[in-house]
């Protein structure tokens, strides 16, 4: 088991080195109350986390996040759909798991470790591949 506080860091800190629509560079705080694509996805991975690496009740989780149970679920729900499509949202959640298993560093987890680490680049490939095919049938035209 991992605390929540070690969940919350870990999320701000792969959020944190998400650029703002006006092109700096944001002090990205999870429980900030914004409706922002990057808030909601970080509240989801958090909770996703959270329910997976703690004991704790979905009203004790939100409640750390001023929200309530009900939301939790629904971020759960949002989660689990998204995640099946949405690539960059993967990739986030695989860097904040791997910095918790970082943090567990139990000789169990290595190869756990080792699979993101794979998973990651291979995402990461994927998205560039798709970007660069993009980029090629506009430049057709």
């Amino acid at each position: 088991m991992v605390s929540i506080q070690k969940i919350i860091d870990s999320v701000e800190e792969v959020f944190n080195g998400t650029m703002s629509k006006r092109g700096t560079y944001k002090k990205f705080v999870l429980t900030q109350k914004s409706r922002q694509r990057d808030y909601v996805q970080a509240r989801c991975i958090y909770t996703a986390l959270g329910l997976k690496y703690t004991d704790l009740s979905k009203s004790e989780m939100g409640r750390i996040i001023n929200k309530n149970h009900a939301t939790i679920i629904h971020y759960s729900k949002i989660f689990k759909n998204d995640i099946k499509f949405d690539r960059d949202l993967e990739i986030k959640y695989l860097k904040v798991e791997k910095i918790i298993l970082n943090f567990m560093h139990h000789e169990s987890n290595a190869d756990l470790l080792q699979q993101i680490d794979l998973e990651i680049k291979e995402l990461l490939n994927k998205k560039r591949r798709i970007i660069s095919e993009q980029e090629i049938s506009t430049t057709n035209y």
